[in-house]
Order: C-alpha cells, then sequence, then structure tokens
C-alpha cells in the first residue's frame, strides 16, 4: 500500500490530469456561440451553432480508438506510462485550437482544422478519463475504493469551474470585440500550461501494486484489447449501460440546459452561468461523501435511488424550464444534481469491478467511451436537432428518463467484485 505522501502525489496529479480535459472541453462549449460565428458561418438560422455542437459529438467519435490503444498499452506496459501519455497528447491540441485562424481568414481550412483538433484530442482523453478510473482503484486503500474513484470526476469537475470561473471573468473584464479577437485565444493557450505541469506530476508517479504484482506473476495479457471483447462481452455491455446515465445527465444537465434555459427562460447567458459553477461546486463537495456512503455498502440502494430520482423529475425539471417559475426549475435542478453526483460518485469502482487486472484498463476504456459515443458528447447535439425537427422541446426529457432506465437495469444482477 502506498504511503500517505505518495497517495497524495497521485490523486493530485491524476486530479491536474482530469482537469485539463474537462477545463479544455468546457471552454469550447462555452465559446460555442462565438465559434458558430468564427468558424461555421451560415445564412440558415441555427445551422452555425447546430456545426459547432456536431464538432463536440464528431470529436467524440476518435475516443474508442484512443481507449483501445491506450487501454492496450495500460494493460501491457503499465497504467503509469499510458497516464504520462495521455496528458501530453491531449495539450498539444489544446494550444493549438487557439492559434487557428478564423473562417475569415482562411476560409473552408479554418473548421477543418478545429475539427482535427477535436479528433486528435479524442484519442488520449479515450485513454486518459478511464486510466485514471483504473489508477486510483488499484492504489485505494482497503475499503476506500469508491471514494478513491470519485476523485476521477472530483478532477473533471474542477477542471470546469476553472473554465468557467475564468470565462466570466473575461466576460466581466473584456469587451465582446477583444474576446473574439484574443481573449478566447488565451485560455486555450493556458490549458496547454496546465497540461505540461500534469505531465510533470505523472512522472512521478509510480506503478500501481495491483499491476506490478501481476507483472511479477508474468500473468500480463499479450492481446488485452481482444481479449476484453471476445472473453468479456457481458461486463462491456453492463459497462456501456452503467455510463448512460452519467454521460447523458452531465452533458444535458450541466452543458445542455444552461444553453437551453437561458434561451427559454430568457435569463441571461451569465446568471446560467454561474448557476452551473455553483452546482458543479455543490456537486463537487458531495461526491467524497457520497463515495463514503458507498463504501459503507449503500452502492446499490444509491444508485437505485438516484436513477429513480432522475426519471420522476424529468418532466418537470423540462416543463418548469420552459414555463416557469424560475425559483422551482431551480429547486428541482439542484435536486437533479444532486442525484446525478451519486452516478458520479460510483461509477468508477462499478465499473472496475467488471474487469480482472489483465483487460481492465482495455474493457474499461472501451465501454465508457463508445457509450459517450451514443449517449454522452452528442447528447447537446441530438437534442438540439431533434427539438428542432420534431418541434418537441421534450426530447432531452427522453433521452434523461432513457438512459436512467438503462442505468437502474444495468446495476441489478452486480453482486461481486473481480480482483
Amino acid at each position: 500500500m502506498l504511503s500517505k505522501r505518495k497517495l497524495a502525489l497521485a490523486i493530485g496529479a491524476n486530479i491536474i490530469g482530469n482537469a485539463l480535459e474537462w477545463y479544455e472541453f468546457y471552454l469550447y462549449i462555452l465559446f460555442t456561440p462565438l465559434f458558430a460565428a468564427l468558424f461555421f458561418p451560415s445564412d440558415v438560422p441555427g445551422m452555425s451553432l447546430i456545426q459547432a455542437f456536431l464538432v463536440i459529438a464528431i470529436g467524440f467519435l476518435s475516443r474508442p480508438f484512443g481507449a483501445v490503444l491506450f487501454g492496450h498499452l495500460g494493460d501491457r506496459v503499465g497504467r503509469r506510462i499510458a497516464l504520462i501519455l495521455s496528458i501530453l497528447l491531449m495539450t498539444i491540441p489544446t494550444f493549438v485550437i487557439g492559434c487557428v485562424p478564423t473562417f475569415a481568414q482562411i476560409g473552408i481550412v479554418a473548421p477543418l482544422i478545429i475539427l482535427l483538433m477535436r479528433l486528435l484530442q479524442g484519442i488520449p482523453a479515450g485513454g486518459e478519463f478511464t486510466g485514471v478510473m483504473c489508477y486510483l482503484y488499484e492504489i485505494s486503500p482497503p475499503g476506500r475504493q469508491t471514494i478513491m474513484g470519485s476523485m476521477v470526476f472530483f478532477g473533471s469537475q474542477i477542471g470546469a469551474i476553472l473554465s468557467i470561473g475564468e470565462f466570466l471573468f473575461i466576460e466581466q473584464f473584456f469587451t465582446h470585440e477583444e474576446i473574439a479577437e484574443w481573449g478566447w485565444r488565451i485560455s486555450f493557450m493556458l490549458g496547454g500550461l496546465i497540461g505540461l505541469g500534469g505531465w510533470y506530476l505523472r512522472k512521478k508517479l509510480q506503478e500501481t501494486p495491483t499491476f506490478q504484482a501481476l507483472k511479477k506473476e508474468g500473468k500480463i495479457s499479450p492481446h488485452p484489447v481482444y481479449d476484453a471483447l471476445t472473453g468479456y462481452k457481458r461486463p462491456l455491455m453492463r459497462a456501456l449501460l452503467l455510463t448512460s446515465l452519467t454521460a447523458a445527465g452531465w452533458y444535458l444537465v450541466f452543458i445542455f440546459s444552461p444553453i437551453y434555459a437561458s434561451e427559454v427562460q430568457k435569463t441571461g447567458w451569465g446568471k446560467e452561468l454561474l448557476i452551473t459553477l455553483l452546482l458543479i461546486v455543490l456537486s463537487n463537495l458531495c461526491l467524497p461523501l457520497f463515495g463514503w456512503l458507498a463504501d459503507k455498502s449503500y452502492k446499490k440502494v444509491l444508485w437505485i435511488g438516484s436513477c429513480c430520482l432522475v426519471i420522476l423529475l424529468s418532466y418537470p425539471f423540462y416543463f418548469f424550464m420552459l414555463h416557469g417559475p424560475f425559483v422551482v426549475f431551480m429547486t428541482l435542478k439542484v435536486i437533479m444534481a444532486i442525484a446525478l453526483t451519486v452516478q458520479f460518485a460510483l461509477l468508477p469502482k462499478l465499473l472496475c469491478d467488471l474487469f480482472p487486472t489483465p483487460v481492465r484498463y482495455s474493457g474499461v476504456g472501451i465501454g465508457y467511451n463508445l457509450c459517450n459515443i451514443a449517449v454522452g458528447g452528442s447528447s447537446p447535439f441530438l437534442a438540439l436537432f431533434l427539438t428542432q425537427i420534431t418541434g418537441n422541446p421534450y426530447m432531452p426529457m427522453f433521452m434523461l428518463i432513457g438512459t436512467a432506465a438503462l442505468s437502474l437495469i444495468a446495476i441489478l444482477p452486480i453482486n461481486r467484485t473481480r480482483v
């Protein structure tokens, strides 16, 4: 077992990596209306925004390739090497996005570069988030695997908090013209510096004791991705289902709903962002609590309760978003955020429990990232697109209810831990 100092270093180094991933991702979301104008101009109303959101969805297509590549590396060579490489490769596209000329300057090449950078960033991101899950799971002290796993989402939400805080600062102290010309670029370049700091810390990490033991015993799989795909089909399907509400809920409640609400409630983008910032802070404060409770054998009860709560609240959540009053909508949003936080806290351990050590990095990465293609990063685009073509403003509600039902079904057969 690692010493307290080495455990703290491991948590910190991995949190920074996750923070970088979501710092950059949330920045893109926040600047989406600006990016729509700068990189995706269109004469069709709403098309620029749809195209900007579509780039987010397309960027997730490369994540399964990253899950395969880094899963193989993590299960064959080691978790440490995979995590050092993933944070370094995420840093480069983040910095490049901050340097891309606009559509007005270089034409169609500009959005193509943005799309390419999102695809390239998706490859290391496909091994980053789930790699941290596996690493923290395997270095956890006995009986603390859930609370340690919750630090994965703690790091990602720190990145979101930093990006929202920085965005609000820029909005407050710079003019729209200054932001459009150069202000947004500083944020992405800063992300590159954050990444280099995380890379430096990760070089100090030790390999997990679990993987070291596997290597010493000569039990490392020569083809971990193949083994995961052929020998663990049921766990992979269960990983997909378990991830569904976590993926869709994060994007629909914490990302899409502020944009949606600011349009229908006319509350203003700045006010919605501030509310979202407070919600994410609340979620981060609750993560260790739910992780601690789950380690006390309340895992299934918490998971089932959170799924049922999301199903019950989805309709009133969107009804009051559309029709008000605003205070009722906000109350429901707080409850919804807490219910989703339960999922964030428990998911890393649940996923890692599904796969034994020789294929854990590959299995968790493939299951998690395939789900995020279907209902994760594509959720804002699908919600906006389906709402426009059907004229039904409740389409996001159906997505939430459906993914909550899938996550509820997935938890029922889980009754043992793999080692």
